[in-house]
């Protein structure tokens, strides 16, 4: 963790300090993707000593359907959300409108490459490997496997919520939640599919992008 932290901070100090913000971004999150996944194998291989299928990442049939159903959990969540404001009279929408051309394309698929390299960035690390590993470090003669579970998934929770930036209360508290919700999609179906792709609805009102 004091690893990925160490890349987190020093990659947009080091790479690319200047340019195009949003591709930029795009650049620096793929960066850190490419990087987590190392020290992922690293830490399977040298520390933890197990497969990489037991970080949640047997790929197969199940782990697509369960992937293509986070999808539509994530994208219900904001959908909702929006919705429920838009009749509470929390938002209103003041006009949309937007011109096809090849820079908006490429502005969108920027997006959409921002977004995924997050998801499977902060699964891999929180759920994948911080879970994992806090489930086998709590299972503990003396105590239930009920009580290492909420442990475990608590640890987890905790520390995502701790490592986002949360400049209010109410911020806090969604990171909390957030990460209480994808840890639980993760025990739930053992497999990181599902909250890799609930993860850009679970935090996209508040989700961090380096700047």
């Amino acid at each position: 963790m004091m690893v990925y932290i160490i890349v987190f901070v020093s990659l947009p100090v080091l790479v690319f300090q200047s340019g195009d913000g949003l591709f930029r971004s795009a650049i620096l999150r793929l960066l850190l993707l490419f990087c987590t996944i190392g020290l992922v194998v690293g830490a399977a291989i040298y520390l933890d000593k197990r497969p990489l299928q037991e970080y949640g990442l047997e790929l197969d049939c199940r782990w697509m359907s369960n992937l293509l159903a986070g999808f539509v959990i994530g994208g219900a969540i904001p959908t909702v959300a929006v919705l429920l404001g838009v009749v509470g009279g929390w938002i209103t929408v003041g006009g949309t409108g937007y011109s096809l051309t090849a820079s908006y394309l490429r502005d969108v698929g920027l997006a959409i490459v921002i977004i995924m390299s997050i998801a499977v960035v902060e699964e891999l690390v929180f759920r994948g490997y911080v879970l994992t590993n806090a489930l086998e470090g709590l299972d503990l003669r003396g105590v239930s496997t009920t009580t290492t579970i909420v442990g475990a998934w608590s640890v987890s929770g905790l520390l995502f919520a701790f490592v986002h930036p949360a400049p209010t209360l109410v911020a806090g508290l969604h990171f909390l939640s957030s990460g209480l919700l994808l840890g639980l999609a993760y025990l739930v179906s053992g497999q990181l599919g599902l909250p890799i792709g609930s993860t850009p609805g679970s935090t996209s009102s508040l989700g961090t992008s380096f700047r």
